[in-house]
């Protein structure tokens, strides 16, 4: 563990890893302590780590003692990373030892000094400051040998001015000064003592009589004062209970997070979280940072960031952490700042940390079921989708097949059946378009979000992707409008995420919308960049929500729908993966009237695309091996390709890894990604293993991964790939990009 600025001077032996200046923050305006000591560098540690904490708050700080004090003062205040010349020359440090030119000239009586150092902390506050902090000695202020009762005097001069005036003061009290009997009167008039690095509130503290005041009545307040503090710890004891029930009943760990001292302070359950360092009562930074998963600190700090700078109310964000032994587990971490300084600078941030993972899971689970429940609900639409193409299709290969069965005679026939071809095999390539985009779409839907590091992603195509597969549910119950630009700036985002969240806001919108004629109602889907932000808006002329509907449409598991109908997990999704793109989701809704939601995402810089700039396509036949157990689907491809290339079309993996092996070479080499016997990927191992020159030129043809093996391939995979169904010209390209 790193020490923390100041060294050990300011660590309390008492409190193994809790600093005494963290037990000072306790101190706040109108509060005041005895610092009891045995050593001149004990006193300086302790005031300097007081003064310290003022300064961070933005307090104006004054120690009054005597000149040759204040020398250790600046030592422990440097060490502590303090701009202690900064601090002076500004004035928000001031170091007194001339009594006579600070107050006034000539020996000061407490109801003479009392006005004075309230008049300083007024003005303390009218020049920027939070408050006067102030470090002072009774003897400094009194003539030598002052007498117990002058004493405390001073002590109920302090209690006015700590009760009615911005000042808080740390009394300080060599033992080396003072007898035994003398010291302890003094000590219960404080309401807080500082001894041994220790900071404790006084138990036994019992405000001294006033002068001239009535014994008996001041008798009566002491025993109401005793017996009201009785019942407030009485009160505190059983909410301090109740608190320590409710966070082991949650499983949560608190930390308070010391900005300028890169320390975290935790309390005994953390060491009882998996993955955390083992630690009882603090751990640096770079301990806590350690055991995150290296996909997830980017959010994380992205999203400490974030609140800091005052982008979010509360910080929270969800991460992997390192178990100890193997595997990861999901920790949630929630906070706010609890302490800034002068300048609005936090200085604090203070919360809780829970093990989510059993959630996470169950809530996975569960969204999982809900995306194949909306799955199921577009089934119909899906298929009309398909089968409206796949008719003209169908239709359109029967009249060609039919023409060229009993072909026309005659010149001006052939031109006219040539035409008529054309036009249908341009219609059949526009139908085949539109079922692999709905395919696609649907592909997308049920692949699981990543969770590591986003990427830049295409809203344009994200929000097409939503719509083609939503369209259906959409137009039985009102008019669909998308207005998308041609172009709009990238997001970074999970991939795939997005789409996700679109089809959920595009389905929500249509199941808003009661039955009835179509031309009454429509859902628009909108998108527009502005001011670095890319927004997209999903409106529907639906039912609307009221304000307790709306407030709560975002909540996990909540849902106006009926028995069978869904979760209520799929808003609660888009917000998250919005969050977790940096944007936000703005809701505007009115029962009646329809609903508009509003997600707002930050550009980013699209990055290059895996093709290699400047390189030219190759010219030339080549020799290309294309692997597919299909054999129809590697005839057509050999049927594209052959006309400028030399193609070797197998329908077996093992043959082709056999003629690998046997030293066979080729230019380009296309194999599907799924095959029975040796399937892609082993495929592709092989050739790693074995011919590896040959690694670049090879590319992948996939009707979609459907294994674990193949799920996880993809996703680290870097090699090119085509989707299924392939268009001829993209098949042309990817074998000239891999031969040049």
């Amino acid at each position: 563990m790193n020490p923390r600025p100041g060294g050990d001077a300011e660590r309390g032996p008492g409190a193994p890893g809790l600093t005494l200046a963290d037990q000072l923050r306790r101190l706040a305006p109108r509060d005041h302590a005895a610092l009891v000591f045995d050593s001149d560098d004990e006193a300086a540690g302790a005031v300097a780590a007081f003064l310290r904490i003022g300064l961070e708050r933005g307090e104006r700080c004054v120690h009054l003692a005597e000149a040759d004090t204040a020398t250790r003062i600046l030592a422990h205040l440097r060490a502590a990373g303090v701009d202690a010349g900064e601090a002076l020359a500004s004035g928000r440090l001031a170091l007194v030892s001339d009594r006579d030119d600070y107050l006034r000239p000539g020996a000061l009586r407490p109801a003479e000094a009392e006005p004075l150092l309230a008049q300083k902390a007024e003005r303390a506050v009218r020049e920027g400051g939070r408050a006067l902090r102030v470090s002072a000695s009774a003897r400094w202020l009194l003539d030598a040998g002052p007498t117990v009762e002058q004493l405390l005097e001073y002590e109920q001069m302090l209690q006015r001015l700590s009760r009615d005036h911005p000042f808080v003061a740390l009394w300080r009290y060599d033992r080396r000064d003072f007898t035994p009997a003398v010291l302890r009167a003094l000590l219960r008039a404080h309401p807080v003592i500082v001894y041994r690095g220790e900071v404790h509130r006084n138990h036994l503290f019992a405000p001294p009589l006033a002068a001239g005041g009535d014994p008996s009545e001041d008798l009566a307040q002491f025993l109401e004062t005793l017996a009201e503090r009785d019942r407030s710890e009485s009160s505190f004891t059983e909410s301090g209970e109740r608190l320590r029930l409710a966070l082991e009943g949650g499983a949560h760990a608190l930390w308070d997070w010391d900005l300028p001292g890169q320390c975290i302070a935790v309390n005994m359950r953390w060491a009882e979280l998996p993955g955390l360092p083992p630690s009882v009562w603090s751990v640096s930074v770079t301990e806590w940072e350690q055991p995150i998963h290296p996909d997830d600190l980017a959010a994380t700090w992205a999203a400490i960031r974030d609140h800091l700078e005052g982008r979010t109310a509360w910080l929270e964000i969800a991460y992997r952490v390192k178990q100890r032994g193997d595997g990861w587990r999901w920790l949630r971490m929630r906070g706010k700042v609890a302490g800034r300084d002068a300048a609005g600078t936090p200085v604090r941030l203070a919360g809780t940390i829970t093990d989510v993972t059993e959630v996470r899971i169950a809530a996975d689970h569960a969204l999982a079921s809900e995306r194949f429940a909306a799955v199921g609900t577009l089934a119909a639409g899906v298929a009309h989708e398909i089968n409206n193409p796949l008719a003209w299709i169908t239709t359109n290969l029967g009249y060609v097949q039919d023409l060229l069965a009993s072909p026309a005679k005659g010149s001006a026939a052939d031109a006219d059946s040539t035409r008529q071809v054309l036009e249908v095999l341009d219609e059949t390539r526009q139908g085949v378009a539109r079922i692999r985009d709905t395919v696609d779409a649907l592909r997308a839907l049920g692949r699981p979000v990543g969770a590591g590091a986003p990427v830049p992603c295409d809203v344009r195509e994200e929000i097409l992707a939503a719509v083609a597969v939503a369209r259906h549910e959409v137009v039985h119950r009102a008019r669909l409008t998308v207005g998308v630009p041609e172009a709009l700036p990238a997001v970074l985002s999970h991939p795939g995420a997005l789409r996700k969240v679109f089809l959920h806001l595009v389905l929500n919108a249509a199941q808003a919308i009661p039955e009835g004629p179509v031309s009454e109602h429509e859902v628009k889907v909108t998108a527009a960049a502005s001011a670095g932000f890319v927004t997209v808006e999903v409106s529907d002329t639906g039912v609307g929500m009221s304000p307790h509907v709306s407030a709560q449409m975002f909540d996990p598991f909540f849902t106006t729908k009926g028995p069978g109908q869904g979760m209520g997990l799929g808003l609660s999704f888009a917000r998250a993966q919005v969050e977790a793109a940096r944007g936000r989701i703005e809701v505007a809704s009115e029962p009646g009237r329809g609903t508009t939601v509003r997600v707002i995402l930050p550009e980013t810089s699209r990055e290059a695309g895996t093709a290699l700039p400047g390189a030219a396509p190759a010219s030339g036949r080549r020799r290309v091996l294309v692997v597919d157990d299909e054999d129809i689907l590697v005839r057509a491809y050999g049927r594209i390709l052959e006309r400028d290339h030399d193609v070797t079309a197998l329908t077996s993996a093992p043959e082709a890894l056999r003629r690998l092996e046997a030293g066979e070479s080729w230019d380009a080499i296309l194999f599907d990604l799924q095959m029975p016997d040796v399937d892609g990927v082993e495929l592709f191992e092989k050739i790693e293993l074995s011919r590896p020159e040959l690694v670049s030129r090879v590319a992948f043809i996939t009707g979609g991964a459907f294994t674990p093996r193949a799920l996880s391939f993809l996703q680290r995979n870097t090699r090119p790939t085509l989707a299924k169904p392939i268009d001829a010209g993209a098949l042309r390209d990817l074998v000239a990009q891999l031969a040049r």
